[in-house]
């Protein structure tokens, strides 16, 4: 008798820790979810990928569904629950700093349209919209706090046009969370936000307006010196360049990227090459490390359409600094009248 209670104790303590927090199966119980799917993800206890069905608008269910995906890692039941909203697709599924600072669970959820979380047939692309990624969220978040999390403190975060995912999240579904902790997260109050300009016209003329200047007049001056460097590493790396003007045209917009990706990036001043010191290649590849050609590229371009359809309609981004180097440029850009 002994035996048998030893025997049965240790198969119900064995199965007790098998099964955990029950977490596979209460996300099982949420209608919207299907094709679960368990990871292994240190430092969480338990770690699922799944997809959760949403109405392509909100507003009228009957226009149909997509999948969205989401991740879920799990370390406590009654510990925070930090919400990482993507601005994009999902980047990573590792634990995030706030989770690793509040030893909390962690859901992220892909941004709608972006990467797998589109509906079939491709994007609808009237219903790319601030409040509709808002409603996803909500629906997500309802659901998984109502079926696993009801007791804890539930954070939301996002870095870059995620922390504007954050922000967005945030005004139009306020109780959804107790805090949220969006980074770096820029809020255009225009498609193009004068404060862009002030901001980078400040930051160049206090440490190195004429230097940074002068190395995209440098670039523009010796295109075709640069225009073989790129074309080579295209090749390389299987870049194409279908846009007007082709690989010529993707090294122009590069030399007019590079002011923002050098302050976005922190990059520093003194690193600037000058056509004294260093030679072509040297020049070549700073460009492209500061600058990347991937950026113009056609495969990146195809996948990152929601982010340039949400820009040009809705969140804004940034412009180039055209009239310094008019001179440079094809026909079509000499009529657009920036003033800075």
């Amino acid at each position: 008798m002994r035996k048998l209670l030893t025997t049965f104790v240790c198969v119900w303590f064995t199965l007790a820790v098998w099964a955990g927090d029950g977490i596979y199966e209460k996300l099982q119980q949420i209608p919207q979810i299907s094709e679960i799917q368990k990871l292994d993800v240190k430092p969480f206890q338990e770690y699922y990928q799944f997809w959760f069905e949403q109405p392509v608008d909100h507003s009228d269910p009957a226009k149909g569904t997509f999948r969205q995906r989401v991740l879920l890692g799990h370390k406590q039941s009654d510990a925070p629950v930090i919400v990482e909203l993507e601005g994009y697709n999902i980047w990573s599924s590792e634990e995030g700093e706030l989770a690793n600072i509040l030893k909390g669970n962690q859901l992220t959820i892909e941004h709608r349209f972006f990467d797998q979380s589109v509906p079939e047939g491709g994007i609808p692309w009237e219903n790319l919209t601030i409040k509709q990624a808002a409603d996803d969220q909500h629906e997500i978040i309802q659901a998984i706090r109502q079926k696993i999390y009801p007791a804890s403190k539930w954070i939301s975060t996002g870095i870059s046009k995620g922390g504007q995912t954050t922000i967005f999240h945030r005004y139009f579904y306020p109780a959804d969370v107790d805090i949220s902790v969006p980074y770096v997260a820029p809020l255009n109050l225009e498609y193009v936000d004068p404060r862009l300009k002030a901001l980078f016209n400040w930051e160049d003329l206090n440490t190195c307006h004429y230097t940074i200047r002068d190395f995209q007049t440098m670039c523009f001056e010796h295109l075709d010196t640069l225009l073989p460097m790129l074309e080579e590493l295209a090749a390389e790396k299987k870049y194409t360049y279908r846009m007007v003007g082709g690989t010529k045209r993707a090294l122009q917009l590069m030399i007019l990227e590079y002011p923002f990706a050098f302050w976005q990036w922190g990059n520093n001043c003194a690193d600037i090459p000058d056509q004294e010191s260093a030679d072509w290649e040297e020049i070549f590849e700073y460009l492209v490390k500061v600058s990347s050609p991937d950026f113009f590229e056609d495969k990146y371009i195809v996948r990152m359409q929601p982010f340039f359809y949400a820009a040009l309609t809705e969140i804004g981004m940034y412009d180039y600094k055209i009239k310094p180097f008019k001179k440079f440029l094809p026909e079509d850009d000499k009529d657009i009248d920036f003033s800075f």
